[in-house]
């Protein structure tokens, strides 16, 4: 099984928005993303973006750019992880976007490109991924941003995820640092499994898994102090209690979901500097779509992380943490 590694970091702490894509504001960052591979960063263009967005007491924008001066379609996947109708919800669109455009989609009113508003909503207090994946047009055409306004006044962004092709060994792993600026409160561990089933559409389900850490390559907690503590293994799929959980006991979820990445710690309650080391075991697909009766995964599937801290007061950071991906 081949594996393909990507890391990239864009830190944002922002109070304001500028229509113009690729313009940042960055502060003192509170989280960071590392590891031993390239830095990728998404300015330059790709064929597919992955996106978060959360309308819990927040406010979300997901916004997509045309990088080339030839029009393009776009096919828009938007997955609901807490629906209370299916879980993993999917909704879709194709979107046109013409020469050189920029559009924003507001998670809490979603409105395409090229079309009037077409009803199509979201529930309340929905969370959950969404995918834009290139279906005509040039190659490498597309960038794209997050943006979500915390519900204390607080305004974070950064860049959306793009998968590569560059293959690294079976050792991949996400390391996440995390520091005392302005003194954290809450985080939000992120993740999202996906497969392939064409060139411009992905597919999401609780039965599409990622698995960091085994018994004997376990999950790493490293404070300031040279405190070291082993974790137990993790998964994160499409479902509430899966996608989105918490660093450990001592950065709760911000939003309260369950679950830690570290059931235990070692950060005292000051939540000085450490870092989170995720060491990736492998994808399991139970899900017959895209699965073998073993659980392998019969196409290919990747995985995006995203890393939020916040001290509940307005002040946070929100970045990029890991993205990898299989070849069957």
């Amino acid at each position: 099984m081949e594996h393909k590694h990507l890391v990239f970091s864009k830190r944002m702490l922002c109070k304001y928005f500028f229509p113009v894509l690729i313009l940042f504001c960055t502060l003192a960052p509170m989280a960071d993303a590392g590891s031993p591979g390239p830095i990728q960063l998404t300015d330059g263009g790709a064929d597919r973006l992955v996106y978060y967005f959360d309308t819990r007491a927040r406010k979300s924008y997901i916004q997509l750019a045309n990088l080339t001066f030839t029009p393009l379609t776009v096919h828009v996947q938007i997955w609901t992880v807490n629906s209370t109708i299916v879980s993993c919800e999917e909704i879709d669109f194709f979107d046109s976007y013409s020469a050189v455009d920029v559009h924003t989609y507001d998670m809490s009113g979603l409105v395409p490109n090229d079309a009037p508003p077409f009803g199509l909503t979201l529930a309340p207090d929905a969370y959950g991924f969404v995918v834009i994946s290139l279906s005509s047009g040039p190659s490498n055409s597309l960038a794209g941003t997050m943006r979500i306004i915390d519900d204390a006044g607080y305004e974070y962004r950064a860049n959306a995820a793009a998968p590569e092709s560059t293959s690294t060994d079976s050792s991949a792993e996400g390391y996440i640092k995390f520091n005392n600026a302005n003194g954290n409160s809450f985080s939000e561990l992120i993740g999202f499994t996906y497969a392939e089933i064409s060139p411009d559409t992905v597919y999401a389900s609780p039965g599409v898994r990622s698995v960091f850490g085994t018994l004997t390559d376990t999950i790493l907690i490293h404070d300031e102090n040279e405190n070291l503590q082993s974790c137990a293994p993790r998964e994160f799929n499409c479902s509430d209690g899966s996608a989105n959980i918490a660093i450990d006991l001592s950065l709760p979820n911000s939003k309260g979901d369950p679950g830690e990445a570290c059931l235990s710690t070692t950060i005292d309650a000051s939540n000085d500097s450490g870092y989170l080391l995720m060491p990736f075991e492998d994808f399991v697909c139970s899900d017959p779509v895209v699965g073998e009766p073993d659980g392998t995964c019969a196409v290919n599937t990747h995985f995006t992380g995203f890393i939020g801290l916040t001290n509940g007061g307005g002040s946070g950071s929100f970045d990029s943490w890991w993205e990898g991906g299989t070849t069957p």
